[in-house]
This record gives structure tokens, sequence and C-alpha cells, in this order.
């Protein structure tokens, strides 16, 4: 693959490539794959952030109809005395 680089984009690269040791075609794949692997994470990221929202709006709905109980405030303190008895 060859790539045409602006002048201030090839300048950019080659600070970044000689800055870590790197020759230029390998910053080039370097950069390329972190910003692929940061898009993939931020698009995991959203489908999760639906999904946790999908989920919350549920349980609402089955606390607003009676059909879920909710979690006492002091669930931390529940576990505690659970684990004490379980001694």
């Amino acid at each position: 693959m060859s790539l045409r680089f602006p002048k201030e984009l090839r300048a950019r690269v080659s600070r970044y490539a000689k800055a870590r040791g790197l020759e230029e075609a390998t910053a080039v794949r370097v950069l390329c794959m972190e910003r692929l692997q940061e898009l993939e994470l931020t698009d995991a990221l959203a489908l999760a952030e639906r999904w946790q929202t999908t989920e919350a709006l549920k349980s609402w709905e089955q606390l607003e109809r009676g059909e879920l109980r909710s979690v006492p405030a002091d669930l931390a303190g529940l576990f505690a005395d659970a684990r004490k008895r379980a001694r």
C-alpha cells in the first residue's frame, strides 16, 4: 500500500516515529492499528451502554408494576452479615 501524506502530517508521523525509534512505515501501521482498536472499543462500549440502559428500563418498569423487588440500600451490610453467619 502506498500512501501520500500532506507535508504536515508526514512531519508529525516522522516525529512520532523518531521519538519511538521506529521507521515511518512501522509508525503508520502502529498508529493505524491503535486507532482501529480504539474505534472498536468505542463501538463495544456504546453497545454495552445501550444494553445496560435497556435492561435498567426493563427493571424500572418491572418495579413500577410490582413484579420486581428493590434491593436494600445496605447491600454490602447484608453480604457482611451473611458471611458472618456462614462462618
